[in-house]
């Protein structure tokens, strides 16, 4: 099975074929082969050494391309599974910001609810909390989440991250107070 299994990583991995529906459905069942094999972190590591694939980037990239093809269930379930496996804050950070996208409020609420618990002190999970509730239209709790890691994280990648979010939601609110001082200011100048 586990050479089957290779090939099929690096008949996909490594193909030059556009994320078309079809292609996504082999994906989508190549992560699900290796969903039932029992995974573990050890195996996804044998599968990368013998394929040359970054398996681990490829899973967690499937569910955004999953999402953008209208595969959300597919999308959310996906990384769900694979945060009991591996990279668990990047499964279940990225996981808020679908099910946000997807306009789940509830669902994404209650992810984000868990990420604040098991890593409250994470930046990245913090980043990506913020990008969930920038998509629910929540802008001063994610303003909050990127100003808090900006001020913060001793990394200038964090940092990075941080402030390319925020600095829009700061530049629209700066720009929505001009003009609502420039309409006030029109008023005035009539009378």
């Amino acid at each position: 099975m586990l050479d089957a299994i290779v090939e099929r990583v690096e008949e996909l991995y490594h193909s030059v074929e556009p994320l078309t529906s079809e292609a996504l459905r082999k994906h989508r069942k190549l992560a699900r082969q290796l969903s039932l094999m029992s995974p573990t972190e050890e195996l996804i590591c044998e599968l990368e050494s013998k394929t040359g694939a970054h398996l681990t980037n490829w899973l967690l990239d499937l569910p955004f391309h999953l999402q953008s093809a209208g595969m959300t269930s597919e999308a959310v379930q996906h990384q769900r599974f694979w945060a009991h496996i591996l990279e668990r804050s990047n499964f279940l950070g990225d996981r808020a910001i679908i099910l946000a996208e997807a306009r789940m409020e509830d669902e994404a609420l209650r992810q984000i609810a868990e990420l604040d618990i098991d890593f409250p002190d994470d930046a990245w999970v913090q980043i990506k909390i913020g990008d969930a509730l920038f998509a629910l239209n929540e802008f001063d709790g994610a303003a909050n989440r990127y100003r808090r890691v900006f001020q913060s994280s001793k990394d200038d990648y964090d940092r990075h991250g941080a402030l390319e979010r925020l600095l829009p939601i700061e530049r629209y609110r700066e720009s929505s107070v001009v003009e609502t001082y420039d309409v006030h200011k029109q008023g005035h100048d009539k009378c």
